[in-house]
């Protein structure tokens, strides 16, 4: 099997703003986060967060933190990338705590991992056959 080889695109920060908590489901709390703005920036790519990007997550009841974030990127050139993440977060209640207060946290104390997608147009191309169009 080959191995995969990655690099680093960027580094994100967004701005949320106040959770909009929806309340209990048969499947945990949801709340939304909004995130009206943020800013990347990397070697090959930069620019901000356009606003309307939110965060819908999901307390399940076995205290794991559930995301799924939807964003929109606008380059420094003017163009507009979606992008969007799932994730999960989970560690001991005193350690999500400290996250949740942006305080300093060992990235070994607790399990946050995520799964980033781009929106296919930006993509590098690969040699392969077009996706159809949608």
């Amino acid at each position: 099997m080959s191995e995969i080889k990655t690099r680093h695109l960027f580094r994100i920060a967004l701005q949320v703003g106040p959770p909009q908590v929806i309340g209990s489901t048969p499947y945990g709390e949801r709340r939304i986060v909004p995130v009206p703005e943020g800013e990347f920036e990397g070697e090959r790519l930069r620019g901000v967060v356009l606003n309307g990007g939110s965060d819908w997550i999901l307390v399940r009841l076995d205290h794991v933190w559930t995301l799924n974030v939807r964003l929109v990127l606008q380059t420094h050139d003017s163009d507009l990338i979606e992008m969007s993440y799932r994730g999960l977060r989970h560690g001991p209640a005193h350690i999500i705590e400290q996250v949740h207060r942006g305080e300093p946290v060992d990235p070994s104390a607790y399990y946050f991992r995520t799964a980033i997608f781009f929106d296919r147009k930006w993509l590098p191309r690969t040699g392969r056959a077009p996706l159809p169009s949608v």
